[in-house]
């Protein structure tokens, strides 16, 4: 008698289910020739990738050696990297610089005159300003709804004393690239540092302009003062006996640039320029590499 799973033919005497399974397996063996020749599809793509970047990298490097530049590379050397170091374009002559540096160009600085919290009270920079209005050595200036605002360099800002706090005001003026300044609060001895981003003699006066629009929470409650400032001072050097001046810590002449990490008068440093040989070397092997 037949299992409950199995259908025979009864008066045929044929074998059905073996009929249907060898049918089964013509069907299967189609599929796996199809999934088969669906994964050699794909290996196929992935060597058409794989030699299109080998292509395209091989492009490149062709490219480069038609470059006059890849072979006029140039390199300088110093003779006192804690002074002067130096990088050469392929336009710079080769040659050598003699290089004295007077002093670097530093960034203009203010900070609070005095402790901005009265004597025995500690703040909290996180919490509302508001709240801690009594801490305070000096008196915000604001009207009932405790808003203020003021400009620094022409920015100008407005914050909440009942939701801001003092880093909340210092993450926002610092946030603002066009004022260019960089604000924090030291705990220890109780004042707001401020300076600019750039160095360098930038302006006649003060660097660092600060006004306040509503209340004087910058030249009252922070104590920031303009005549206190310490101005910016623009780099001095010599390059080759002529006196050179430079807002910034780096200067660029003839496709060589100099850049100045420390300043001794007294002390001449040497700065050569020659051919990259090392350079030219890589970019021919990168090429037989290919």
């Amino acid at each position: 008698m037949a299992g409950i799973n199995r259908v025979s033919g009864l008066a045929s005497g044929l074998d059905v289910d073996q009929i249907v399974s060898d049918l089964m397996k013509a069907q299967r063996m189609r599929l796996d020739k199809v999934i088969q020749d669906r994964q050699i599809w794909q290996w196929k793509q992935e060597d058409y990738r794989s030699l299109n970047a080998s292509l395209l990298s091989l492009r490149n490097v062709v490219s480069n050696l038609r470059l006059q530049s890849s072979f006029l590379a140039k390199k300088a050397t110093s003779s006192d990297e804690g002074i002067v170091t130096a990088a050469a374009g392929g336009n710079a002559v080769s040659t050598s610089y003699l290089v004295k540096v007077e002093s670097l160009a530093t960034i203009a600085t203010n900070a609070s005159a005095a402790a901005i919290t009265k004597e025995g009270f500690v703040i909290d920079p996180d919490a509302p300003l508001a709240s801690q209005e009594s801490k305070f050595a000096n008196s915000f200036g604001w009207d009932t709804d405790h808003t203020f605002s003021f400009t620094i360099n022409g920015q100008t800002f407005t914050f909440d004393g009942d939701t801001d706090s003092l880093n909340k005001v210092i993450a926002t003026v610092n946030a603002n690239k066009a004022a260019g300044v960089s604000m924090f609060y030291d705990a220890t001895t109780d004042r707001i540092a401020i300076s600019t981003i750039k160095t360098g003699d930038n302006q006649e006066g003060a660097e660092i302009q600060v006004e306040d629009v509503t209340g004087s929470f910058m030249t009252g409650v922070l104590q920031i003062e303009e005549a206190n400032e310490k101005g910016g001072t623009d780099a001095s050097f010599e390059i080759n006996g002529l006196a050179i001046t430079s807002h910034t810590n780096s200067y660029t002449v003839n496709g060589v640039t100099f850049n100045f990490w420390g300043a001794d008068p007294g002390r001449t440093v040497t700065v050569s320029v020659a051919h990259d040989v090392d350079a030219v070397v890589d970019t021919v092997k990168s090429f037989v590499d290919k």
